[in-house]
């Protein structure tokens, strides 16, 4: 997956209404991508 599609969801999910960055995380963790997902959500936050 490309960090352009990786962008374009993260900013899709950040507008959404019921996001819920907290379970993002914690989903992140489980799946082994936390410290990527937390440097996006840095950055576009």
């Amino acid at each position: 997956m490309g960090t352009d599609v990786v962008k374009e969801a993260m900013q899709d999910y950040l507008k959404r209404k019921d996001k819920n960055i907290s379970k993002l995380l914690e989903y992140a963790e489980v799946t082994g991508v936390k410290n990527i997902v937390k440097r996006y959500l840095e950055v576009l936050v």
